[in-house]
Order: C-alpha cells, then structure tokens, then sequence
C-alpha cells in the first residue's frame, strides 16, 4: 500500500463490571506485546503523569466518587503512541463499559500485526466483552446507523463485521454455528467465536466485510435496512449482563437503588 498506513481501532464492548484488578492484570499484559509501557493515564491523574510505574492505575480507573456513576478518561502507551479512550460503568446497564484503543498505522507495522492480535485475545480473556472488533478506524467509522437512527446503539443493531471480530458466547448462540461455518473462524476458549478476515487490515477487500455481515445475517448490522425496532434484531442488553451481576443488577434495580448508591 502506497502512503501512510491508516489508523487502526480496536474497539471492546462488555456488559461485566471492570474491577480495579481487571486493570492491574491487563495494562502489563498489553505492556509485554506492544513493548512500551503506560505513560499517561488521565492528564489529571498525577501517578501516572510522572511515569513512575507503580500501581494505583486500576483504583483510579474503577473508584467512583460521590455520585459518579461513569468514569470517562483515557491514556497512551510511551512510544507507540498507542491511545485509548474509555467508559467504565458503575453499574453496567443500558450504557456498557467500552474502551478504544487506537493505533497510528506505522506504529501497527512497528509493533506487529501478531502482536495487536495478541492483544485483540487478551482483551477477550480479561474483559469479557460481548463484541469486539479492530480494523481501520476509518472504515469502521464510516458505518452508520440504519435510517431513521443518527447514533448507533446496540439495542437495534451491531456495528459490523472487521478484520478482527469477536463475538462472545451469547452472540454465537444468537447467531448459529451453522452461520460461522464458512466464514474463516475460531471457537474461543469462553465459548464465543472470534473471526479473522485477512491478513491485514490495510488491504482487506471491504466485500469481504460486507460478506460475512450477509452469511451472519445483515440486518444484525449497521446500514442494512431501516426502522428497526429496539432488540428486533440484536440481543437485549438486560440478556448480555455477565456473571453474578445478573442476579445482583436485577435485585439492586428491583430495590429502585441508584447506580452511585452501590457498595
């Protein structure tokens, strides 16, 4: 490809609750497969502006003060210049927790593309992520909500199929293993299925994308179709909660508890 490399997205979308030890565990982890460490975290964070590398990075990202009941910041990777952006909920909801990381793509080359996948993988074991996807930013933000919608959400429809996509246990059972049969993939170990289109996202044929949104079922995605109805064609949120929050987000919203109220 002539030029510069475009910019790379990989993109977690998780209904678990992310604890401070989901942080201490996944940031040296990252460390190891992209060779730099974590220079910044929140421009208002001083433990991490001066770069010491101790920790304290999960407490800071997963305490909620008063009646916060998100924390939005981001961070970069020394470098690699390697950004992200998140939102980590209190209490997992119709809003779930998110995190994008984005890679400029001469530092994709230089890192390796093994080695974003690397990551693509961890983020599966340790976030647990209902969908997660990494490709060209730019082609994965050109995909648009259906008419009459202006924002994607989740509750109507997924954004689409990547170079990397990952789909967790539930969405596999949503959509049939039959469908995955003849689409380049692998069962996970937690029981989703992870998809790989090409060896590169820079010169993937944006047919093959569209493809495997087609074999899967389109209208699950974004720019099929029109009017969609709320959970018509995707799973609801409430049905994607993990774990022990399931039982616990019912009782706490059944008590009519606030998110900042929770313990």
């Amino acid at each position: 490809m002539k030029g510069a490399l475009p910019e790379i997205i990989i993109s977690v979308k998780s209904y678990r609750p992310w604890p401070a030890e989901v942080w201490e565990r996944l940031f040296p982890q990252i460390e190891t497969l992209i060779g730099t460490s974590l220079s910044l975290l929140d421009d208002r964070d001083p433990l991490r502006r001066k770069v010491d590398g101790g920790k304290g990075q999960g407490a800071y990202i997963s305490t909620f003060r008063g009646k916060v009941s998100s924390n939005n910041l981001g961070g970069e990777f020394g470098k690699s210049k390697m950004r992200f952006m998140m939102e980590n909920e209190r209490w997992p909801g119709r809003c779930e927790n998110y995190v994008d990381f984005f890679v400029e793509g001469q530092s994709a080359k230089k890192i390796g593309l093994a080695a974003l996948e690397g990551m693509f993988d961890t983020l599966i074991t340790e976030l647990t992520p209902f969908y997660l996807v990494a490709d060209v930013k730019k082609i994965v933000f050109s995909r648009k909500a259906s008419p009459p919608y202006t924002v994607l959400h989740h509750s109507y429809e997924l954004s689409g199929v990547y170079w990397l996509t990952y789909f967790g246990p539930k969405y596999r059972s949503f959509f049939g293993d039959e469908r995955f049969r003849g689409l380049p993939h692998e069962w996970t170990e937690d029981g989703g299925v992870k998809l790989k289109l090409g060896e590169d996202p820079w010169s993937l044929d944006d047919a093959k994308r569209r493809a495997a949104e087609k074999a899967l079922g389109e209208l699950t995605f974004a720019s099929y179709g029109e009017n969609k109805k709320e959970f018509e064609h995707v799973i609801p949120w409430p049905e994607l909660l993990e774990g022990d929050w399931i039982a616990e987000y019912q009782r706490r919203e059944a008590a009519g508890i606030k998110p900042w109220e929770f313990g």
